[in-house]
């Protein structure tokens, strides 16, 4: 078969003007994979934000909220929660970096080893065997992705 997206459209017939149709795209957004995973978590943050900003707007009015309005946070809690964190996004940031490159060298190793694998086959075979050999010579990286 031939190489398709995760929606069905052969990878042959893909061009920066093979969607035109973006406003139908934007209305399949509810059909994404990774929306329906993060759905329940999103809906249950952004109502705990609505949640504690009326709390906080509103709560001068209501004598019982009164407590959770009038209140006095010191700064340095922030300042050094956010040092630890800038720390820790900094070690994070360099491991990913770290396996990307190997991730990438690894690649340029397999790329290459498929070229020789291609020029290998193509010297030393014919005719059917050698279309045969160089279709799955090619299909091996893609299978790997």
């Amino acid at each position: 078969g031939e190489l398709t997206t995760d929606d069905g459209i052969p990878v042959s017939e893909l061009s920066s003007t093979s969607r035109p149709d973006w406003w139908g795209e934007l209305l399949t957004l509810f059909d994404s994979r990774v929306l329906n995973r993060i759905s329940l978590r999103m809906t249950f943050t952004i109502a705990w934000s609505i949640a504690i900003a009326t709390t906080i707007t509103l709560g001068h009015k209501v004598e019982d909220l009164e407590a959770f309005t009038t209140f006095d946070l010191p700064g340095w809690p922030h300042e050094l929660v956010g040092g630890f964190l800038s720390i820790l996004l900094v070690f994070r940031t360099d491991q990913a970096y770290g396996r990307f490159w190997e991730a990438r060298k690894q690649w340029s190793q397999l790329s290459s080893a498929c070229r020789q694998m291609g020029r290998l086959v193509m010297s030393n075979t014919e005719g059917d065997l050698l279309h045969e050999l160089m279709a799955h010579t090619a299909a091996f990286p893609v299978t790997l992705k």
